[in-house]
């Protein structure tokens, strides 16, 4: 009885051993040859250059809206075409990762985004470039515009999400609601009026994702992405009211036509 539970006991430790050689193995060679032992992965391609990357997701801007409720000024998601030119950049599954033929690739470009085919492909013959953009016509395209492209499976040919404040009314009340641009880290700034003034409430917050990725871009595996999600800005409601606002910017423009005035002022009152 004695002598078979010795046998147990070595058994379990023979076991115990080779698991933890196997172990031990493993992270050596992951750690120093880069390989993975049971999967024969190479992550020498994935461990160089590897680094902590940190993605900011725009918060929306608050819409704007008369006292009816008619929007006077919005954000527009859109995206930017993002063409990758390195012929080095890996491949996923095998699929191509960047422009290989140009000359089609541009022929698409240029006719899905109606702009001149010797152009398009002068920025895809861009030199010694990573990545490249198309100018103006690659910026600010609709979601339809961007599922209609990513539809033609173009290798290399990536979108990046933007947004552009608009308003749908042109220059309605435009001294008093003012404007918002775009600052040099792509968040929208209230400049004038009660895009200005209330900025503070219409701008939200940018949220954030952050994740270690090799040289290319790419998650390395098993690596954990956290996330801070984008809060987005309060709307804010005036009680201009839209049809009485064009009423009377319209006798302004008849009163300066007809009279030459050097300034107008004008009250609208319910009688």
């Amino acid at each position: 009885m004695r002598k078979h539970t010795r046998n147990i006991s070595i058994l379990i430790y023979v076991i115990s051993f080779a698991v933890m050689f196997s172990l031990a193995t493993n992270v050596f060679m992951v750690s120093v040859v880069k390989r993975h032992v049971l999967s024969g992965t190479d992550l020498s391609k994935y461990a160089t250059n590897a680094s902590v990357v940190t993605k900011v997701t725009k918060a929306i801007r608050g819409n704007i809206y008369d006292a009816n409720g008619t929007i006077i000024a919005q954000d527009n998601r859109t995206y930017n075409i993002i063409c990758i030119l390195d012929e080095n950049r890996l491949s996923v599954d095998g699929t191509i990762t960047y422009v290989k033929d140009k000359e089609e690739t541009a022929k698409a470009l240029s006719q899905a985004l109606k702009m001149d085919y010797d152009k398009c492909l002068s920025y895809l013959n861009t030199p010694n470039q990573y990545q490249t953009e198309l100018g103006n016509a690659g910026r600010n395209l609709s979601q339809a515009k961007m599922e209609e492209i990513k539809a033609l499976n173009l290798p290399g040919i990536e979108f990046v999400p933007s947004i552009q404040r608009v308003y749908p009314l042109g220059t309605f009340a435009s001294n008093l609601i003012g404007f918002a641009q775009s600052d040099e880290t792509g968040s929208t700034v209230g400049k004038m009026g009660v895009e200005l003034y209330l900025d503070s409430y219409l701008k939200g917050i940018d949220g954030k994702s952050t994740y270690q990725a090799d040289s290319q871009g790419h998650i390395l595996p098993g690596m954990k992405e956290e996330s801070i999600s984008a809060v987005n800005g309060n709307d804010v409601y005036l009680t201009i009211d839209q049809p009485i606002q064009e009423a009377l910017e319209e006798s302004f423009r008849l009163t300066t036509k007809q009279f030459n005035p050097r300034r107008i002022w004008g009250a609208v009152m319910d009688v």
